[in-house]
């Protein structure tokens, strides 16, 4: 594994061994976005919305500005802080984040090019975002571009305009997946890594129980119909294409958006549905994924 400056007591486990298929959050993991060029948008929505409860301190706007995009509760925010509705201000940020300016103030992170590693290795990557589609395809062409001889395998979008559930709902990950063609391969082990942990993590909890169930009704339908044990033999085998997935959290140590109890040395609020969500890897860069 590369050395890090930033491997502590918050980082679980080095990862050994690497996998055969690759998912990954854009937003935050593989990209981010210009912060004056945020600015710009945000000063535009406040001149739009009159009613929103913009700070009018400089230094507490762009702390807000930090929430709204980095955090994990964003929708509550913008509630919470400036007092309307998450989908009118979605709705005047979109009217001015048009593709062009977007890609223009596009930052694809250094340590992207471990995508680059994974691919010369065989490996088939895929990216799953909850943006629109329009910024999804915008962002994975950035991504490609930057790395050079790189291709994704799969992009798929769970924004607004899909029609699909977004994060954390399982349906995407499940669709990346079968996309990738990993529930048809020998080794179908699956590393899903992002950024957020109420978006990416939840949603890699959610697939692992869908699996789950999924295979608990499998075994149950069988001794209820009272099968032949070569049928159930053939489920069994069946089955092993079903599988949970890992997850890895990505924590940058100098990116806006680090949770405020890493100081901690901790990853999640004390409470028992936090610890049911936690990953398989806390990693503080993609190099990481280079065993």
């Amino acid at each position: 594994m590369r050395e890090s400056a930033f491997y502590s007591d918050i980082i679980t486990k080095p990862i050994e061994s690497l996998y055969p298929f690759y998912v990954f959050d854009i937003d935050g993991t593989l990209v981010d976005v210009n912060f004056g060029y945020l600015k710009d948008l945000f000063n535009k929505i406040k001149s739009d919305v009159p009613k929103a409860k913009f700070p009018k301190n400089e230094f507490d706007f762009d702390s807000l500005i930090k929430q709204i995009w980095y955090e994990q509760n964003r929708h509550e925010i913008i509630m919470e802080k400036l007092e309307i509705e998450p989908s009118e201000f979605w709705e005047v940020f979109r009217k001015y984040d048009s593709p062009d300016e977007r890609k223009k103030n596009l930052i694809v992170y250094e340590d992207a090019s471990a995508l680059l590693e994974l691919k010369e290795k065989g490996l088939k990557i895929a990216v799953l975002s909850d943006s629109p589609t329009n910024i999804t395809k915008l962002e994975s062409k950035a991504i490609e571009n930057y790395l050079g001889n790189f291709k994704f395998d799969c992009v798929l979008s769970v924004g607004y305009d899909s029609g699909r559930n977004r994060k954390p709902h399982f349906e995407g990950l499940e669709k990346c997946i079968s996309l990738l063609g990993a529930n048809d391969s020998v080794d179908h082990s699956i590393l899903y890594t992002g950024n957020s942990p109420r978006a990416d993590i939840l949603q890699a909890h959610n697939y692992n129980e869908h699996v789950s169930n999924v295979l608990k009704l499998n075994s149950e339908l069988l001794s209820i119909l009272q099968v032949p044990a070569e049928v159930v033999a053939l489920s069994a085998v069946v089955n092993m294409a079903v599988k949970p997935v890992d997850s890895a959290l990505l924590i940058r140590p100098d990116s806006h958006y680090v949770m405020k109890d890493v100081a901690d040395k901790t990853i999640y609020k004390n409470t028992e549905e936090a610890k049911n969500l936690k990953p398989d890897f806390i990693i503080p860069s993609l190099y990481a994924l280079l065993p």
